[in-house]
């Protein structure tokens, strides 16, 4: 009798612990971890997360093909100019105006060359963005005690992620000069990274608030 007493407080024991490790709900690494290893690959470009916000490593292009002018040798889109000399955009001429003052402005359109397709992610409609380099999780560091903010219980996370690689076509000299956070980008690449996530308890379990 004693020892199906025990027998059974070592299984209730056991099945506790083991409800415990796949709760959902509960604060700890494991969960944490398999929410932020998901939310960094969905957000492979996002790089500088933390609490004085985030930035990605993507140039934008807005919408494609543009249009622009070029007057006296001084291009009106300045990086449109600099990513066609990296290869990334063609430009042809559409017409000449007369600017005045015996001035000629050129109006040139810019479009994604086969180089550029290959790269540009399309944002919405005609508009895209240019990503250069890939994030990865690496772990959590630490998180505060689940506490009531707003309505909610949430839990500050603080976690590392590192900047795998940087494409090599953004490493023209004149993208670097346009661009100084393609700059600080190559300089992080493999150094591990801080950022903070404020994650949100639901009936489901602990979320990022991304849909």
């Amino acid at each position: 009798m004693q020892k199906r007493a025990i027998v059974s407080l070592i299984l209730t024991t056991v099945a506790i612990t083991l409800s415990g490790c796949s709760n959902s709900k509960a604060a700890n690494k494991d969960n944490f971890t398999k929410l932020l290893n998901q939310y960094v690959t969905n957000n492979p470009y996002k790089v500088g997360e933390g609490m004085f916000g985030s930035y990605q490593c993507i140039i934008e292009l807005f919408e494609i093909p543009q249009e622009g002018y070029v007057t006296d040798g001084m291009a009106s889109l300045g990086s449109y100019e600099v990513l066609k000399n990296a290869g990334i955009l063609t430009s042809k001429v559409v017409k000449e105006q007369d600017s005045g003052w015996g001035r000629k402005t050129t109006v040139v359109q810019y479009e994604l060359s086969d180089k550029g397709r290959q790269i540009a992610k399309q944002k919405t409609g005609n508009s895209y963005f240019l990503p250069y380099c890939k994030v990865a999780f690496k772990e959590v560091k630490s998180f505060t005690e689940p506490a009531d903010a707003f309505g909610a219980k949430v839990s500050q996370v603080n976690y590392t992620y590192v900047i795998e690689k940087v494409d090599d076509w953004v490493n023209h000299p004149e993208i670097l000069q346009k661009y100084p956070t393609v700059k600080r980008v190559l300089d992080s690449v493999g150094q591990p990274k801080e950022g903070q996530k404020t994650l949100v308890l639901t009936n489901e379990g602990w979320s990022t608030g991304e849909k």
